[in-house]
């Protein structure tokens, strides 16, 4: 499945949001593309395929926010032809010209908390009739690797400039299989009440927070958070147009999540609660550093997570506070 572009919109990018070129690794049975999608990347995504000496097809694991079209559809073209499995892991963004290659997949899943967005095609933040035209080539692209109308229809109404973030339902629509693993994580079973010698670790509010935006990054607005009661952060992070998701293991076992995200999408602040449990936490999670921290309303635990190739990962506070800049 190839397709010709206009000479003036091979370096189109769909998404002002991309930030850093993309890390493209083969570890253990998957690729990962984690950072701006650009020209080259086919060519490595390529060479680390070949690496991958497995029974069944690979999985490519995507954090992006998007990139390169040209470089998408070679890159989703590769993914198609090997019959590859998409994955978003938890955390995980994949969105505008990253959706093109989630697309492509044989299989695609996401996890309940990753973002997958899409928005209609611009070069240099504008639209004009050629960037019209690629919007419209690539909703026959989408539509052509199974992408459902309402996914195909909020790409081509979202301004280049917007972002529209996908639903579970258009996620369901799209019958893609929706994971829980930090649910898992927060579940009875996995015992978030830290034990004392998990308390004995000291770890201060401050700390908390520097290791999620590090030494050169202002704390202060997170620490006011910290500071409040938890009425008053569920209320304010609410008032801010904080979104709201629920994943729940059976009727009556929820954890629901309000999330708002900072002007730059670079941060956000949100806080989770298990009703059933009687279990609250206070969350801070820097995007661009790969780096989460959650308090444990009541109990003390500081529950410290980094992202390494795509995976979300929990560490020791111990370790965490190695870890701080």
């Amino acid at each position: 499945m190839r397709f010709i572009l206009p000479l003036a919109l091979l370096t189109l990018t769909t998404s002002s949001l991309a930030a850093e070129a993309a890390t493209i690794s083969a570890s253990h049975g998957y690729i990962s593309i984690v950072g701006e999608i650009v020209p080259g990347d086919e060519l490595a995504f390529a060479d680390e395929l070949k690496t991958l000496t497995l029974a069944r097809p690979a999985e490519v694991r995507l954090d992006s926010r998007g990139g390169s079209v040209v470089t998408a559809l070679a890159i989703a073209e590769i993914v198609h032809k090997a019959g590859l499995t998409a994955h978003v892991p938890y955390r995980g963004q994949c969105y505008s010209a990253c959706v093109i290659i989630f697309a492509a997949a044989r299989e695609r899943m996401a996890n309940a908390e990753s973002m997958i967005g899409v928005h209609s095609a611009g070069l240099r933040a504008q639209e004009n009739d050629a960037t019209f035209a690629v919007t419209t080539m690539l909703a026959r692209v989408m539509a052509e690797y199974g992408a459902p109308p309402s996914v195909i229809g909020k790409m081509v109404m979202t301004p280049t400039m917007g972002i529209t973030t996908l639903t579970i339902a258009d996620l369901e629509a799209w019958e893609v299989t929706i994971s829980r693993s930090f649910a898992e994580r927060q579940a009875p079973q996995s015992n978030p009440v830290a034990p004392p010698a998990a308390r004995a670790q000291a770890v201060t509010a401050e700390q908390m927070v520097r290791f999620v935006v590090g030494p050169d990054n202002s704390i202060d607005r997170a620490m006011q958070f910290f500071s409040w009661p938890w009425d008053e952060k569920v209320r304010y992070i609410r008032s801010v147009g904080g979104h709201h998701s629920k994943i729940c293991f059976n009727a009556d076992d929820c954890i629901h999540q309000t999330e708002a995200f900072t002007f730059n999408q670079k941060y956000s602040y949100a806080v989770r609660s298990n009703p059933r449990m009687n279990q609250k936490a206070f969350c801070v999670t820097s995007f661009e550093r790969g780096r989460e921290a959650c308090y444990i309303e009541g109990s003390g635990e500081i529950l410290f997570l980094y992202n390494s190739h795509g995976q979300w990962k929990k560490v020791l506070p111990s370790t965490a506070l190695s870890m701080i800049d």
